[in-house]
């Protein structure tokens, strides 16, 4: 009937065109794409550096900035100035301070030290030739700011009488090869040093044949320690591509002797 039948209009006003609901659809799978991303948590920032560590430079001249979180950082601040450049503009000073160690070590011995010193001067005569050395050698370094000016074996020298001389005890004679050692690890003997060839052969020669007064039997091992150091150094130093066959068997020879030695303990 006309009365209860809709007309086309109002059908088309009820119920939306297939266009309009396909458009309907897609704007409502959106939202909910959008809003099922929006409850997501954010992922981390460095998820993915967690899995790579990157190493960052300083490539100024000083130590630059804290470095960031996740990153490591290294120092090259002393990367162009070479090798223990800061060590050789004090070399001189760290002689020096090797002297005053050796003598300390001396003046405990009372074959060195005299009650005398501290009332009056003690004449140079009646000074142990090397406390002497070793003094005069203190003095000469007076008017030099660095090693390379100065001839390597004049000024270890004092050094090597101490170590080669059978008069002394063992802590005097670890003494002055731990100076030797530190005198090797610096840098400062290498190839372009004065007579640096004769110096470091001289040191396996005076080394290899290191003679002293045994006093206990701990302090011995650390004595035998401390030359086993010195011969490893002077391998590993610059100059020791200047060694001679014969002494780099002498200094095999050596680390063979001193590991035979009987009633040697774990050190």
């Amino acid at each position: 009937m006309d009365g209860d039948t809709p007309s086309t209009s109002e059908l088309d006003a009820v119920s939306p065109l297939p266009e309009q609901k396909d458009s309907a659809v897609q704007g409502t799978a959106s939202a909910a794409n959008e809003s099922s991303r929006a409850n997501e948590p954010a992922p981390e920032s460095n998820q993915e550096s967690s899995s790579k560590v990157t190493v960052t430079e300083n490539k100024g001249g000083g130590r630059g900035n804290a470095p960031t979180k996740g990153n490591l950082y290294r120092d090259t601040s002393y990367g162009n100035q070479g090798p223990l450049e800061s060590c050789m503009e004090n070399s001189v000073r760290i002689v020096k301070g090797e002297i005053h160690n050796v003598l300390s070590l001396m003046r405990l011995n009372r074959r060195y030290s005299s009650g005398a010193r501290f009332h009056r001067e003690i004449p140079a005569t009646a000074e142990s030739p090397l406390v002497r050395g070793l003094k005069d050698l203190h003095d000469s370094l007076a008017t030099f700011t660095d090693l390379q000016e100065i001839d390597t074996l004049l000024w270890l020298r004092p050094f090597f009488d101490v170590i080669e001389s059978p008069e002394t005890s063992g802590p005097i004679t670890g003494g002055a090869l731990a100076s030797l050692s530190k005198f090797l690890l610096y840098g400062f003997l290498h190839p372009n040093s004065p007579r640096a060839a004769e110096a470091i052969n001289t040191i396996c020669h005076v080394v290899t044949r290191c003679r002293f007064e045994r006093t206990d039997h701990g302090g011995d091992e650390v004595v035998l320690l401390r030359m086993l150091q010195v011969l490893l150094e002077c391998l590993r130093c610059p100059a020791g591509t200047l060694l001679t066959d014969q002494n780099v068997w002498d200094m095999v020879q050596s680390c063979y002797d001193i590991g035979r030695q009987p009633r040697l303990s774990e050190l």
